[in-house]
């Protein structure tokens, strides 16, 4: 990445940071890491809520189960996503989930998701 276009500063400048410059930082890493040209443009920005494939609407099945059996279900289709979303890249994974790369792997085994895609 090289820089941000024009677009995607004003996506960053018109968007209302509660935390602090490192919710500002946090949002550029992730999307700097999923993007894959020289310049981040206003669709490459993932706000908080965009960072994921997941949508409650099309997971009311988790409503369905105890909810153990929901989070456990949940974080398997959350490490799903992330790793569709790097390409099954699992450093870049783990680098979106903001974990290190061997507590990822740890949760891949554990809730039986292959990088293979």
């Amino acid at each position: 990445l090289k820089r941000i276009s024009p677009s995607g500063i004003g996506v960053l400048m018109s968007h209302h940071w509660p935390g602090n410059i490192r919710e500002l930082k946090n949002v550029i890493e992730r999307s700097a890491i999923i993007c894959e040209k020289d310049v981040l443009d206003k669709e490459d920005i993932l706000l908080d809520g965009t960072s994921t494939t997941l949508s409650l609407s099309s997971h009311n099945h988790l409503f369905d189960f105890n909810y153990h059996e929901a989070k456990d279900e949940f974080i398997r289709l959350y490490i799903h996503a992330v790793l569709e979303k790097a390409n099954y890249n699992v450093t870049k994974a783990a680098k979106i989930a903001g974990i290190m790369r061997s507590s990822f792997h740890k949760l891949m085994k554990k809730y039986e998701v292959n990088s293979k895609g």
